[in-house]
C-alpha cells in the first residue's frame, strides 16, 4: 500500500510529539507544520482559480441557454402558427381547390391543342385603320403568318 505525503507527515507528528522527543524534532515539526500550511495555501490558491473559471463557465453557459431558449421560442411562435394555417379549414379547402384547379387544367392541356392562326387573320388585320403600324412593329407575327 502506498502512503500519501500527509500520511508520511502525520506519523513525523506522532514521533515529534513523543515525551522523549529532543529539540530539534520540535524544530522538524514545525517546519512540517510551515511546509504544510504553504502547501494547503497553494491548494487553497488552484482550488479558487478553478471554482473561478468554473464560474465563469456557468456565466457563458447561461448566456448561451438564454439565447436557445429566445430561439427556441421564436421557432415554436413559427410552428403555432403553420400548425393554425395547417389545421384552418378554409385554407385546407382553398388549397385542395387550387391543387385541384391545377390538375385539371394540365389535363385540358394536355387534351386541348390550341389552334394555330389562319391566313384569314393576316387579312383582318390589314383591313384595320392602324394595321401597317402594328404589322411593322411586329414582324415575326407577319413571317409567321406567310408561311
Amino acid at each position: 500500500m502506498r502512503i500519501t505525503y500527509y500520511e508520511h507527515r502525520r506519523r513525523h507528528l506522532r514521533v515529534a510529539w513523543h515525551p522523549h522527543a529532543s529539540r530539534n524534532a520540535h524544530k522538524q515539526h514545525a517546519r512540517l507544520l510551515e511546509n504544510e500550511i504553504q502547501e494547503l495555501n497553494l491548494q487553497l490558491r488552484k482550488a479558487r482559480e478553478d471554482i473561478h473559471g468554473l464560474v465563469q463557465m456557468l456565466a457563458e453557459a447561461e448566456a448561451v441557454k438564454t439565447q436557445f431558449r429566445g430561439y427556441l421560442a421564436e421557432r415554436s411562435t413559427e410552428a403555432a402558427s403553420m400548425r393554425k394555417q395547417i389545421n384552418d379549414p378554409d385554407d385546407l379547402i382553398k388549397r385542395a381547390d387550387k391543387k385541384r384547379a391545377d390538375q385539371l387544367k394540365e389535363l385540358l392541356d394536355g387534351l386541348v391543342t390550341r389552334p394555330k392562326p389562319s391566313p384569314k387573320l393576316r387579312f383582318q388585320i390589314e383591313a384595320w385603320p392602324c394595321a401597317e403600324d402594328f404589322l411593322q412593329y411586329n414582324g415575326t407575327f407577319m413571317t409567321s403568318l406567310q408561311r
